[in-house]
């Protein structure tokens, strides 16, 4: 989910971004530089949970019963 999150916000496809140009009339490149710190945040988010797995899994092993 995380990767589809980033294939939406950025290039190439990057269909969210398109959205948020056209409908607030604002310039593409624009769009792009205000998300960057959002995909600094999803990259080290998935570095996290690859290095760390344990991270994500520690509450669906807690709720088994």
């Amino acid at each position: 989910m995380m990767m589809v999150a980033m294939g939406l916000v950025f290039p190439p496809v990057g269909m969210i971004a398109f959205v948020v140009s056209a409908t607030g009339n604002v310039d593409l490149v624009k769009v792009y530089r205000g998300t960057s710190i959002l995909i600094i945040a999803i990259f080290s988010a998935t570095a996290l949970v690859m290095i760390f797995p344990e991270l994500v899994l520690w509450l669906p092993r807690t709720m088994r019963g």
